[in-house]
């Protein structure tokens, strides 16, 4: 198996995990924290939103969408079309395309570590799973069914 391909079907899973961890919840519960200062559902929505588009940006070269919307409904729906975008623009680079600079400026602390389109895909993959922990944490503090 290529590099690409493990990395798209590592992106699917995770994707399908989120849409999973999201479904079915709303609003009441993707507000509530666990704590003053705290990550709610909705907050890890955002961020995941965010990360998509980002991911979208420095690999593809895909315009981000703006402000992350306020409304639970219209960030899930927003993330969902970000992710299914994301994988239509993943799908369309090809080996050589993950040796490249990204498309984007980087911090220069994570220059090194993201001096390929491929480290930065590794890590956008780890990032988003490192979340859906802390995503069925607060299902399951709520009692809400597992949903992955």
């Amino acid at each position: 198996m290529h590099a690409i391909e493990l990395l798209l079907l590592q992106t699917e899973q995770a994707h399908a995990a989120i849409r999973g961890m999201l479904a079915g919840v709303e609003a009441e519960h993707a507000d509530w924290r666990p704590g003053e200062g705290r990550p709610s559902l909705s907050d890890l929505c955002a961020h995941w939103l965010e990360e998509v588009e980002s991911t979208g940006e420095a690999l593809t070269g895909q315009a981000r969408g703006g402000p992350v919307p306020s409304a639970w409904a219209q960030a899930r729906t927003r993330l969902n079309d970000a992710m299914a975008r994301s994988l239509a623009g993943l799908r369309r680079l090809d080996e050589s395309a993950l040796e490249m600079a990204p498309l984007v400026a980087i911090h220069p602390g994570f220059e090194e570590l993201l001096a390929t389109r491929q480290n930065w895909w590794r890590g956008h993959v780890f990032h988003l799973v490192y979340h859906l922990g802390q995503a069925a944490s607060l299902r399951a503090a709520q009692g809400l069914p597992r949903e992955i």
